[in-house]
């Protein structure tokens, strides 16, 4: 029956994912570019979701993040007042991806469409395109999260559960893991955030030495709730996490996202210099102050942000925004470059394509995570004043 009761609540969602009609394509009237002076370096965009900016990071948790003096000496640039676009992932990497502010991204669409444009528009999306155009062969790592799961515009998908997520959201939407919790059977088995943020860090280290040009698109969900790492990669139970309360349970998985960062980016700078990679190391939102508490850390209760205060913007809106580009070239990168033009910045300047830069508003919606957007913050943030 239970089991029966799980069918009944996914299958619905799965019928409309699977029925909705395909998003627009944005490269559809638009003459990719096939050829570029620049050397054809290998791309890594690397999403770690909710990595907060320093400044949000201090504000939130009274933490000096290590990382970002670290990524400084190993040439990176550091853009310490970046902020992301949106509220929420889905609207975050669909507008990033797709060179796009979400009223142009979604336009003529109200209520389910809505939705459906945004999450239709992660999948072979104008950035993706444009790689391919250019030569690159486009690897997708995805988290459990089913629009960034897989990518259908790309060469290859790499996932934790395979092809198909549906019999693991069966699994853990079950009595299953419950029962064999009960029974002592490790939980870890049924741990989305585990499993996946082990692989994705896995495959990335495993990327390495991968033919190229690639560009390599990864969202990880680290430091992202449920808070399943200690700082040496151990599994941390949902029993021993509740225990540690949210502040040290963040603590411990985010100092371990920043070592396996280190570990996997001192690799990749460690190749000959006419061999090291562009890398933007990014953030799709920062922390999630006002969450009420699920297995996924999902604000499922809203919030009026008209009454937030600068600094629970600055939580939430800035982010780790971090490039590091070999050979040498200066990227004129401003410090407050919001990552909307995080795309049109590298093709234009790095590669010599031509691509509109966006303004660098901060908007987000009043309530609900995604409703149609209401409410401009840009000039309620101090450091963007």
């Amino acid at each position: 029956m239970l089991v029966a009761f799980t069918f009944v609540t996914i299958v619905p969602n799965e019928v409309t994912t699977a029925s909705a009609a395909p998003p627009p394509n944005f490269a559809a009237g638009r003459v990719l570019a096939t050829t570029t002076d620049a050397p054809k370096r290998d791309v890594y965009w690397l999403i770690f979701d909710r990595y907060a900016s320093d400044r949000g990071l201090e504000l939130q948790f009274g933490v000096k993040n290590d990382l970002t003096p670290w990524l400084r000496e190993q040439g990176f640039k550091v853009l310490d007042d970046s902020h992301a676009n949106y509220l929420s992932t889905s609207l975050s990497l669909s507008t990033t991806s797709n060179i796009r502010h979400l009223a142009d991204l979604t336009a003529g669409t109200t209520g389910a469409s809505f939705r459906e444009r945004v999450y239709g528009s992660l999948q072979n999306s104008l950035v993706t395109q444009q790689f391919k155009a250019l030569g690159y062969h486009y690897y997708h790592l995805g988290s459990w999260w089913g629009p960034t799961r897989i990518d259908s515009g790309a060469d290859v998908n790499y996932n934790a559960a395979g092809a198909s997520d549906f019999s693991s959201v069966l699994l853990q939407q079950s009595a299953v893991p419950l029962a064999l919790r009960a029974l002592g059977i490790a939980e870890e088995t049924f741990s989305k955030n585990f499993q996946h943020g082990r692989y994705e860090l896995q495959t990335l280290d495993g990327l390495r030495d991968a033919p190229g040009p690639k560009f390599v698109w990864a969202h990880v969900l680290l430091p992202h709730p449920t808070y399943v790492f200690d700082t040496d990669g151990r599994y941390m139970s949902s029993a021993e996490s509740r225990r540690l309360g949210e502040a040290a349970a963040w603590r411990r998985q985010f100092e371990y996202a920043n070592s396996r960062l280190k570990s996997f980016i001192g690799g990749l700078l460690a190749l000959p210099e006419d061999k090291r990679p562009i890398i933007i190391l990014q953030a799709d939102e920062g922390h999630r102050f006002n969450v009420k508490a699920t297995d996924e850390g999902e604000d499922k209760g809203g919030f009026d942000w008209r009454t937030a205060t600068p600094e629970q913007l600055e939580i939430k809106f800035g982010i780790m925004n971090a490039w590091y580009v070999p050979g040498g070239v200066d990227l004129g990168l401003d410090p407050k470059m919001s990552a909307i033009n995080t795309f049109p910045v590298l093709f234009n300047r790095y590669f010599g394509l031509d691509y509109k830069m966006l303004p660098d508003r901060i908007t987000t919606s009043i309530g609900a995570v995604e409703r149609n957007v209401l409410l401009d913050i840009t000039d309620r943030l101090p450091s963007l004043k």
